[in-house]
């Protein structure tokens, strides 16, 4: 706990990691798709949810700072050479880092589902619906999470009602 107090450690998600790492370590950051799926962002502030952090004793400054999903700021990719053992990439060095989305959040996004009521529904090793409710969280009366959808810099959040099956086709 002293590290984390300290600044040593940090904790995140995936695209935390790999924004830490393709940043040569300078950016921590993940975005409000990814943030909710930690079950410790509060989703109507899209803000690590204190109450929740004292709970479970985790020290904020640990986690990565929570963006924008489109327009955020996510860093620039540094060069290999520049940033010895934290990563980088040569061959694209220097690309500002546009946008993270989770999962299903970038294949409904993909799908272009930005009217709310529009449906996306991927079948695979799981299966998952998300369904655009528009700017204002709404919650499930049959079992389905409320989550972010996604959020561009400037602009109110857009929310999804998501229904999974983990195991529907393998």
């Amino acid at each position: 706990k002293e590290r984390a107090q300290n600044g040593e450690l940090c904790f995140g998600t995936i695209d935390s990691w790999l924004t830490w790492k393709l940043t040569g370590g300078k950016h921590h950051v993940t975005d409000v798709t990814n943030a909710a799926r930690t079950l410790l962002c509060n989703i109507n502030t899209l803000e690590w949810d204190e109450e929740l952090l004292n709970a479970f004793d985790i020290p904020a400054c640990i986690l990565p700072t929570i963006e924008p999903s489109i327009d955020g700021d996510f860093g620039t990719i540094s060069s290999s050479s520049s940033d010895a053992n934290m990563g980088g990439c040569d061959a694209l060095a220097n690309t500002r880092i546009g946008a993270i989305l989770g999962d299903q959040h970038a294949a409904t996004f993909g799908q272009a589902c930005f009217s709310p009521g529009e449906v996306k529904v991927t079948f695979g090793t799981g299966s998952f619906l998300l369904m655009n409710t528009g700017t204002a969280p709404k919650i499930s009366t049959h079992g389905l999470l409320t989550t972010p959808f996604y959020q561009r810099k400037g602009e109110d959040a857009v929310y999804a009602l998501e229904g999974a099956v983990a195991v529907a086709g393998s």
